[in-house]
């Protein structure tokens, strides 16, 4: 019965989302790479609208989870947190070897500034990924915003789906996005936003977190109703799908998406809508096996990356080289990690 079931998973996974997210998270890595300088700072400068990604694909299964399961009875509130703690408990551990390479980074190069108690207060707060609601003097992974997100919104999206049914489906999985953009472009005058003040960084982070979950949601569920009207799956030929990703990738790479954030958006949920609604293409059993393992990689390579890069900082080589060793070491590490979490996880089964 179990090899059936994972049989029915493993065909019902979409591998071209496995490796666009592999792919979308090395692209983040060179993101963030502009800050080991070079004067490369248009380098992969757009690559932020990334995250929106993830985003966007944890509120589509979400809603794909909760529309092909019934509720377990369980009080609303309690089946939001049980489903998300069961979504986020795996991936915790890259975040917390991400803060562990922080606090090195720190003990090593700046012991003699270091605030050590505001450092070890800080070192709860990001454990708790709540590094961004201003509580911590030290943000130690700052891509962990993304596990603040899921925490501390996702739980709320699903009561809202599970209470309002079709007034959430109909309505507020694009209202409540188009606001939040709205106002995020009005004080900002971007989708995205850092370097001022701790609080509208914190607020912009939420909003795009909250915004981008939803009209996950929102692209589950016209996906269905297009397939229900269609009565089958869209012809969508695979080459599109590679031209959205390509496009994307040059778009990252050339543009200056401060002020294009909304375009940007917009083609991003047509890529989805592209990805979804085609049909499935089978692909050889070799490349499937890869493609999972890539999309699992992901995580890890996001939330471990970004304290590795302040030690390559201190490197006196060229930037190209820099580059190289940060993604080569943060790929390596995140290999090692992934391989003792699932370890642990198996020998916990």
């Amino acid at each position: 019965m179990r090899s059936k079931i994972g049989e029915n998973k493993r065909k019902e996974k979409n591998y071209f989302v496995e490796m666009c997210r592999f792919v979308f998270s090395i692209c983040l890595v060179f993101h963030h790479c502009r800050e080991l300088g070079g004067g490369r700072s248009n380098f992969f400068a757009g690559a932020w609208i990334f995250v929106e990604f993830f985003f966007l694909i944890s509120g589509y299964y979400t809603m794909k989870h909760y529309d092909e399961n019934e509720s377990n009875g369980e009080d609303t509130g309690q089946e939001a947190v049980t489903y998300v703690w069961k979504k986020i408990r795996t991936i915790l551990p890259y975040a917390a070897i991400g803060i562990l390479i922080s606090v090195l980074q720190i003990v090593i190069l700046e012991k003699k500034n270091a605030e050590w108690f505001s450092l070890s207060v800080s070192i709860l707060w990001n454990i708790l990924c709540l590094q961004e609601t201003c509580l911590a003097t030290y943000n130690l992974n700052a891509p962990m915003w993304y596990i603040t997100d899921i925490m501390l919104f996702l739980p709320l999206i699903i009561i809202l789906i599970l209470a309002l049914k079709d007034i959430y489906k109909f309505y507020l999985s694009w209202l409540i996005p188009i606001f939040c953009y709205i106002f995020l472009i009005q004080n900002n005058g971007t989708l995205q936003f850092w370097g001022g003040q701790q609080m509208k960084v914190m607020l912009s982070c939420f909003l795009r977190g909250i915004a981008s979950m939803m009209l996950g949601t929102f692209v589950y569920f016209w996906c269905q109703k297009i397939t229900e009207i269609n009565h089958e799956k869209v012809k969508i030929h695979v080459v599109v799908k590679w031209i959205f990703l390509c496009g994307f990738i040059y778009a990252v790479t050339t543009y200056d998406l401060k002020k294009m954030s909304m375009d940007m958006i917009i083609c991003l949920l047509l890529f989805l809508f592209s990805i979804f609604l085609a049909e499935p293409v089978r692909i050889p059993k070799g490349i499937a096996t890869l493609c999972e393992h890539l999309g699992r990689l992901a995580l890890p390579v996001y939330l471990i990356h970004r304290p590795l890069i302040e030690f390559f900082k201190m490197m006196q080589v060229s930037f190209g080289l820099k580059v190289f060793l940060c993604l080569s070491c943060t790929i390596i590490v995140s290999e090692m990690t992934m391989g003792m979490v699932n370890k642990y996880y198996r020998k916990k089964a």
